[in-house]
């Protein structure tokens, strides 16, 4: 029979997302916040609706981004991740998702943003 192409399942997704969120963070130095905060973290995901309209579009200029990035500077999808990873987003209050992600600490009880 045909087999479809793509993701098709959410298991699917999460082991994929997951190992490509593990190449980049471990690539970008921290493998550590990757194996402590991240990965045990993934056997709980939930899917749920938007609760934060800023965070929504601040997703959706991502993607607009990174369609801009990918098709038209032929940008790998790798490259694309280090570049906007780097872009201020208002609900970070203008800091990036790299400096946000670096600010969280792992301690004893979990995570802590201090």
């Amino acid at each position: 029979g045909i087999r479809p192409l793509g993701i098709t399942d959410d298991s699917q997704f999460l082991s994929r997302i997951t190992s490509y969120m593990g190449e980049f963070i471990r690539d970008d130095g921290h493998a550590f916040l990757f194996e402590r905060v991240i990965a045990p973290s993934t056997a709980c995901v939930a899917f749920s609706k938007h609760l934060n309209r800023t965070v929504t579009g601040s997703m959706n200029e991502f993607v607009f981004q990174a369609k801009a990035l990918l098709i038209e500077q032929e940008m790998s999808p790798y490259d694309t991740s280090f570049l906007l990873n780097d872009v201020p987003m208002s609900y970070l209050k203008y800091d990036n998702p790299r400096e946000a992600f670096l600010k969280l600490k792992p301690s004893e009880e979990g995570i802590s943003n201090h």
